[in-house]
């Protein structure tokens, strides 16, 4: 059995950042007097995702339906908590409009601290804003990625005082993994395939994680945690020797030097295809 798969590739993949390379975006009259311009570059969304010939992902923005919260402060204190701002346009670079409350000036240098997608909740502090990674994933077809745009969460953080925009940055919080499986001889049926680290105690995927967004960390602490995440194909994927089949996982990040398992399920029945 174990000769009938073969592990092409297991590559972590960082979400490739998208360079402002278009013309700036327009306000029209949501940004009145006193009040901050919000825009932002995009590495990772949850609705349009495509690979690259860099290996990495191209993303952007969906106006009108993307949300962020942003969480502002000036030299004196906070400003706003959680404030929820919306797409103007769909692409790598957008304006956002304030869904409610608009974040206005205060004094002196400001920090503003953002995250995607946004979290409708009170209680928010930048330094504790809650993600998860499920350790099931369900990917409609091979190479397809409906299923890891939701999973995406991304952070920015920007300091400025009162003039232009505030352009964000944002980056992933998680990776992208992805596998490449053909068959060594003949035609396979594979139905799952799952990504093992060897070290139980290694953190791959996880509930309840805490981003705190001032810096990137994750916060693992109540989180119910695994050391492994599997990928559940809705319908075999016919593998052959010519064309591989790739697997997308969202995973936790910083396994580097670390030892991990790609398996693929075939009736049932775990094929260890290389560590």
């Amino acid at each position: 059995m174990k000769k009938t798969l073969l592990l092409i590739a297991s590559v972590a993949l960082a979400m490739a950042a998208c360079t402002n390379d278009v013309a700036e975006p327009s306000y029209g009259d949501f940004v009145k007097p006193g009040e901050v311009a919000f825009t932002a570059t995009s590495v990772g969304t949850r609705t349009t995702m495509t690979p690259n010939a860099n290996g990495g992902l191209d993303i952007a923005w969906v106006g009108g339906e993307d949300q962020i919260g942003i969480f502002a402060s000036d030299e004196a204190a906070p400003i706003s908590a959680n404030a929820v701002y919306s797409a103007v346009e769909s692409g790598s670079y957008t304006a956002f409009k304030a869904e409610e409350t608009a974040i206005k000036w205060g004094t002196g240098v400001h920090s503003f601290y953002a995250y995607y997608p946004y979290v409708e909740a009170s209680d928010l502090h930048e330094t504790a804003v809650p993600a998860s990674i499920p350790a099931v994933q369900e990917q409609a077809a091979a190479g397809d990625l409906a299923h890891i745009e939701p999973l995406a969460f991304m952070y920015a953080s920007k300091e400025a005082s009162k003039g232009g925009a505030v352009e964000f940055s944002f980056v992933n919080a998680f990776s992208v993994l992805e596998v490449k499986l053909c068959a060594a001889e003949g035609t396979v049926a594979c139905d799952a395939v799952i990504f093992r680290a060897a070290d139980e105690a290694e953190v791959v995927s996880a509930s309840n994680i805490y981003v705190n967004l001032t810096n990137g960390s994750l916060d693992y602490s109540s989180a119910e945690a695994t050391n492994e995440v599997r990928v559940n194909l809705a319908e075999a994927v016919e593998l052959n020797t010519e064309t591989p089949a790739t697997i997308y996982a969202m995973i936790t990040p910083g396994h580097a030097g670390k030892t991990f398992q790609a398996i693929a399920v075939v009736g049932g029945k775990e094929v260890v295809l290389g560590e």
